[in-house]
Protein backbone atom coordinates (compact mmCIF):
# COMPACT_ATOMS: atom_id res chain seq x y z
CA UNK A 1 0.00 0.00 0.00
CA UNK A 2 2.77 2.35 0.72
CA UNK A 3 5.82 2.56 -1.53
CA UNK A 4 9.20 3.84 -0.21
CA UNK A 5 10.48 5.92 2.62
CA UNK A 6 11.72 8.55 -0.47
CA UNK A 7 8.05 8.55 -1.87
CA UNK A 8 6.89 10.17 1.48
CA UNK A 9 5.74 13.75 1.05
CA UNK A 10 6.05 13.76 -2.41
CA UNK A 11 2.31 13.56 -4.17
CA UNK A 12 0.16 13.32 -1.75
CA UNK A 13 -3.13 13.35 -3.65
CA UNK A 14 -4.05 10.17 -2.59
CA UNK A 15 -2.82 10.37 0.81
CA UNK A 16 -1.18 6.97 0.94
CA UNK A 17 2.11 7.86 2.49
CA UNK A 18 3.04 7.65 5.86
CA UNK A 19 5.21 9.84 8.47
CA UNK A 20 6.41 8.97 11.35
CA UNK A 21 8.06 11.64 14.30
CA UNK A 22 11.58 10.88 14.43
CA UNK A 23 12.19 9.67 10.81
CA UNK A 24 10.27 8.18 7.95
CA UNK A 25 9.86 4.48 7.42
CA UNK A 26 8.63 1.76 5.14
CA UNK A 27 4.86 0.94 6.08
CA UNK A 28 5.64 -3.12 5.91
CA UNK A 29 8.26 -1.76 8.92
CA UNK A 30 5.45 -0.99 11.33
CA UNK A 31 3.89 -3.86 13.50
CA UNK A 32 1.09 -5.45 11.95
CA UNK A 33 -1.39 -3.92 14.95
CA UNK A 34 -0.17 -0.38 13.90
CA UNK A 35 -0.48 -1.17 10.27
CA UNK A 36 -4.04 -2.48 10.81
CA UNK A 37 -4.79 0.71 12.53
CA UNK A 38 -3.15 3.40 10.21
CA UNK A 39 -5.36 1.73 7.35
CA UNK A 40 -8.70 2.26 9.21
CA UNK A 41 -8.07 5.29 9.83
CA UNK A 42 -7.16 6.42 6.31
CA UNK A 43 -10.66 4.47 5.63
CA UNK A 44 -12.52 6.70 7.65
CA UNK A 45 -10.57 9.78 6.39
CA UNK A 46 -11.76 8.85 2.98
CA UNK A 47 -15.07 8.11 3.38
CA UNK A 48 -15.48 11.72 5.21
CA UNK A 49 -13.03 13.99 3.00
CA UNK A 50 -13.24 11.09 -0.52
CA UNK A 51 -10.51 9.16 -2.65
CA UNK A 52 -10.49 10.32 -6.36
CA UNK A 53 -9.76 6.40 -6.67
CA UNK A 54 -12.96 4.93 -5.41
CA UNK A 55 -15.78 4.37 -7.07
CA UNK A 56 -18.21 7.15 -8.40
CA UNK A 57 -20.02 7.60 -5.33
CA UNK A 58 -17.44 7.71 -2.99
CA UNK A 59 -15.17 9.91 -4.55
CA UNK A 60 -15.91 13.25 -3.04
CA UNK A 61 -16.45 12.26 0.38
CA UNK A 62 -19.77 12.58 2.78
CA UNK A 63 -18.41 16.37 4.36
CA UNK A 64 -19.02 17.50 -0.09
CA UNK A 65 -22.29 16.24 0.36
CA UNK A 66 -23.32 17.66 3.45
CA UNK A 67 -23.36 14.99 5.48
CA UNK A 68 -21.56 17.09 8.50
CA UNK A 69 -23.21 17.76 12.20
CA UNK A 70 -23.26 21.49 11.37
CA UNK A 71 -24.03 22.57 8.02
CA UNK A 72 -20.92 24.59 6.15
CA UNK A 73 -21.28 27.37 3.57
CA UNK A 74 -19.52 25.77 0.85
CA UNK A 75 -17.62 22.36 0.35
CA UNK A 76 -14.44 24.05 0.37
CA UNK A 77 -13.07 23.35 4.13
CA UNK A 78 -9.42 21.74 6.02
CA UNK A 79 -10.42 18.66 7.69
CA UNK A 80 -8.25 17.46 10.89
CA UNK A 81 -8.93 13.69 11.86
CA UNK A 82 -7.78 12.89 14.81
CA UNK A 83 -7.80 8.72 16.13
CA UNK A 84 -6.80 7.71 19.55
CA UNK A 85 -5.34 4.45 20.19
CA UNK A 86 -8.63 2.03 20.02
CA UNK A 87 -10.76 4.10 18.33
CA UNK A 88 -12.18 1.80 16.52
CA UNK A 89 -13.01 -1.00 19.00
CA UNK A 90 -16.73 -1.55 19.44
CA UNK A 91 -16.52 -1.18 23.39
CA UNK A 92 -14.47 2.24 23.14
CA UNK A 93 -15.97 5.00 24.79
CA UNK A 94 -14.62 8.65 25.98
CA UNK A 95 -15.72 10.38 28.60
CA UNK A 96 -16.87 13.38 27.15
CA UNK A 97 -19.06 15.29 29.59
CA UNK A 98 -15.28 15.98 31.38
CA UNK A 99 -14.99 18.21 28.28
CA UNK A 100 -17.81 20.03 28.66
CA UNK A 101 -17.56 21.04 32.20
CA UNK A 102 -13.91 21.95 31.51
CA UNK A 103 -14.69 25.93 30.51
CA UNK A 104 -10.93 26.66 30.24
CA UNK A 105 -9.83 24.11 27.63
CA UNK A 106 -12.79 24.58 25.76
CA UNK A 107 -11.89 28.32 25.66
CA UNK A 108 -8.47 27.06 24.20
CA UNK A 109 -10.66 24.88 21.25
CA UNK A 110 -11.38 28.76 19.62
CA UNK A 111 -7.39 29.45 19.05
CA UNK A 112 -8.35 28.08 14.91
CA UNK A 113 -9.17 31.99 14.75
CA UNK A 114 -9.44 33.51 10.96
CA UNK A 115 -5.85 35.31 10.39
CA UNK A 116 -8.39 38.29 8.70
CA UNK A 117 -11.09 38.08 12.00
CA UNK A 118 -12.92 41.34 12.48
CA UNK A 119 -14.87 39.97 15.20
CA UNK A 120 -14.23 41.31 19.03
CA UNK A 121 -13.57 37.30 19.44
CA UNK A 122 -14.12 34.39 17.84
CA UNK A 123 -16.21 31.94 19.98
CA UNK A 124 -17.42 28.25 18.81
CA UNK A 125 -20.95 27.61 20.30
CA UNK A 126 -21.63 24.07 21.76
CA UNK A 127 -24.07 21.23 22.19
CA UNK A 128 -24.45 17.26 22.42
CA UNK A 129 -25.56 15.37 19.68
CA UNK A 130 -25.76 11.98 19.05
CA UNK A 131 -22.41 11.34 17.70
CA UNK A 132 -21.04 13.18 20.74
CA UNK A 133 -19.98 16.56 21.50
CA UNK A 134 -20.10 19.30 18.61
CA UNK A 135 -18.69 22.94 18.72
CA UNK A 136 -19.35 25.40 16.20
CA UNK A 137 -19.12 28.89 14.40
CA UNK A 138 -20.93 29.92 14.71
CA UNK A 139 -25.24 28.86 13.64
CA UNK A 140 -25.54 25.13 13.14
CA UNK A 141 -27.25 25.73 9.68
CA UNK A 142 -24.79 27.59 8.37
CA UNK A 143 -21.10 26.96 9.57
CA UNK A 144 -17.61 28.47 9.17
CA UNK A 145 -15.68 25.66 10.91
CA UNK A 146 -16.94 23.04 13.54
CA UNK A 147 -15.09 20.30 16.19
CA UNK A 148 -16.97 17.06 16.64
CA UNK A 149 -15.64 15.04 19.13
CA UNK A 150 -17.32 11.22 19.20
CA UNK A 151 -18.20 9.01 21.88
CA UNK A 152 -15.19 6.66 20.76
CA UNK A 153 -12.71 9.39 20.47
CA UNK A 154 -12.37 10.34 17.37
CA UNK A 155 -12.18 14.15 16.31
CA UNK A 156 -13.05 15.81 13.15
CA UNK A 157 -12.41 19.87 13.02
CA UNK A 158 -13.33 21.49 9.82
CA UNK A 159 -12.60 24.89 9.00
CA UNK A 160 -14.37 26.99 5.52
CA UNK A 161 -13.19 30.30 7.04
CA UNK A 162 -9.54 30.47 5.25
CA UNK A 163 -11.62 28.91 2.10
CA UNK A 164 -14.13 31.41 1.79
CA UNK A 165 -11.28 33.76 1.96
CA UNK A 166 -9.06 31.90 -0.65
CA UNK A 167 -12.10 31.99 -2.98
CA UNK A 168 -12.27 35.95 -2.62
CA UNK A 169 -8.74 36.19 -3.67
CA UNK A 170 -8.29 34.91 -7.01
CA UNK A 171 -8.09 31.09 -5.28
CA UNK A 172 -4.51 32.12 -3.68
CA UNK A 173 -4.17 30.24 -0.63
CA UNK A 174 -2.16 31.78 1.91
CA UNK A 175 -0.38 28.99 3.61
CA UNK A 176 1.81 30.66 6.19
CA UNK A 177 -1.65 31.16 7.67
CA UNK A 178 -2.91 27.73 6.97
CA UNK A 179 0.10 26.48 8.95
CA UNK A 180 -0.44 28.60 11.46
CA UNK A 181 -4.02 27.87 12.14
CA UNK A 182 -2.60 24.33 11.90
CA UNK A 183 -0.33 24.39 14.21
CA UNK A 184 -3.11 26.34 17.02
CA UNK A 185 -5.73 24.11 16.81
CA UNK A 186 -3.68 20.85 17.26
CA UNK A 187 -2.27 21.39 21.11
CA UNK A 188 -5.72 21.61 22.32
CA UNK A 189 -7.25 19.05 20.23
CA UNK A 190 -4.87 16.86 21.65
CA UNK A 191 -5.44 18.20 25.45
CA UNK A 192 -8.64 17.69 25.20
CA UNK A 193 -8.26 14.25 23.44
CA UNK A 194 -6.00 13.50 26.29
CA UNK A 195 -8.43 15.12 29.09
CA UNK A 196 -11.69 12.14 27.62
CA UNK A 197 -9.45 9.22 28.01
CA UNK A 198 -8.20 9.26 24.54
CA UNK A 199 -4.72 7.16 24.24
CA UNK A 200 -1.46 7.47 22.21
CA UNK A 201 -0.17 6.14 19.71
CA UNK A 202 -2.88 8.33 17.61
CA UNK A 203 -3.37 8.59 13.70
CA UNK A 204 -3.74 12.10 12.50
CA UNK A 205 -4.68 13.16 8.74
CA UNK A 206 -5.14 16.18 7.40
CA UNK A 207 -6.85 17.39 4.15
CA UNK A 208 -7.93 20.02 2.25
CA UNK A 209 -10.81 20.79 -0.54
CA UNK A 210 -11.06 23.62 -2.82
CA UNK A 211 -11.18 24.60 -6.55
CA UNK A 212 -7.35 23.32 -6.29
CA UNK A 213 -6.86 22.68 -10.28
CA UNK A 214 -6.69 26.46 -10.00
CA UNK A 215 -5.70 27.46 -6.65
CA UNK A 216 -2.02 28.81 -6.10
CA UNK A 217 0.14 29.02 -2.74
CA UNK A 218 1.04 32.08 -1.25
CA UNK A 219 3.38 32.29 1.71
CA UNK A 220 3.22 36.21 2.39
CA UNK A 221 1.17 37.73 5.68
CA UNK A 222 -2.26 38.39 4.87
CA UNK A 223 -2.29 40.72 8.13
CA UNK A 224 0.21 42.85 6.58
CA UNK A 225 -1.00 42.74 2.79
CA UNK A 226 -4.89 43.01 1.50
CA UNK A 227 -4.20 41.46 -1.35
CA UNK A 228 -1.38 38.59 -1.85
CA UNK A 229 0.58 37.75 -5.31
CA UNK A 230 -0.02 34.38 -6.44
CA UNK A 231 2.67 31.24 -5.98
CA UNK A 232 4.50 29.92 -8.44
CA UNK A 233 2.38 27.72 -9.72
CA UNK A 234 -1.27 26.36 -9.74
CA UNK A 235 -1.69 23.07 -7.58
CA UNK A 236 -3.37 22.02 -11.05
CA UNK A 237 -5.21 19.02 -8.89
CA UNK A 238 -8.35 17.97 -10.87
CA UNK A 239 -10.00 16.08 -8.05
CA UNK A 240 -10.24 19.07 -6.16
CA UNK A 241 -8.90 17.21 -3.10
CA UNK A 242 -5.20 17.06 -1.52
CA UNK A 243 -4.52 14.74 1.62
CA UNK A 244 -1.15 15.21 3.19
CA UNK A 245 0.98 12.11 5.10
CA UNK A 246 -0.91 10.62 7.29
CA UNK A 247 0.78 11.32 10.64
CA UNK A 248 1.55 9.05 13.81
CA UNK A 249 1.58 10.98 17.10
CA UNK A 250 3.50 8.48 19.68
CA UNK A 251 3.43 11.39 22.91
CA UNK A 252 1.39 14.48 23.60
CA UNK A 253 4.42 16.32 24.22
CA UNK A 254 5.34 15.56 21.08
CA UNK A 255 6.89 18.83 19.08
CA UNK A 256 4.23 19.38 16.50
CA UNK A 257 5.69 21.89 14.15
CA UNK A 258 8.48 18.81 13.66
CA UNK A 259 5.69 16.23 13.45
CA UNK A 260 3.56 18.36 10.92
CA UNK A 261 6.69 18.96 8.61
CA UNK A 262 5.99 16.31 6.10
CA UNK A 263 2.63 17.79 5.78
CA UNK A 264 3.58 20.87 5.54
CA UNK A 265 6.29 20.12 3.00
CA UNK A 266 3.78 18.18 1.23
CA UNK A 267 1.13 21.08 0.59
CA UNK A 268 4.28 23.26 -0.39
CA UNK A 269 5.64 21.17 -2.96
CA UNK A 270 2.23 20.52 -4.58
CA UNK A 271 1.97 24.05 -5.22
CA UNK A 272 5.59 24.33 -6.44
CA UNK A 273 8.14 25.00 -3.95
CA UNK A 274 10.48 22.88 -2.41
CA UNK A 275 9.21 22.71 0.91
CA UNK A 276 7.71 24.78 3.70
CA UNK A 277 9.83 27.95 4.04
CA UNK A 278 9.24 27.64 7.80
CA UNK A 279 11.70 24.65 8.03
CA UNK A 280 14.12 26.56 5.78
CA UNK A 281 14.02 29.64 7.60
CA UNK A 282 14.72 27.61 11.27
CA UNK A 283 17.68 25.71 9.12
CA UNK A 284 19.22 28.84 8.26
CA UNK A 285 18.86 30.12 11.44
CA UNK A 286 20.65 27.43 13.26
Amino acid sequence: MFESSADIGGDAIIGTKLAIHGGLHLYSSLPEKEQTFARKCIAYRDKRVGNPKAEQKLRLGDIFFGRTPAKLSLASFTALHIFPAGAFDETSACDLETLWEDEALLDELNAWEPATNWRPAWRLERRFNSDGMLLFFEKIDYCQQYIQFHHSGIIEAVDHELHDWTLQHSRVIPAHHWEEGVLSILPPLLKALKRIGGTNPAGICISLRDELEYASLSYEDIKERREIAPGRDRLGIREGLLTLPFTMLSDFEEDLSVLMKPCFDALARAGGFPGSPRYAQRKANS
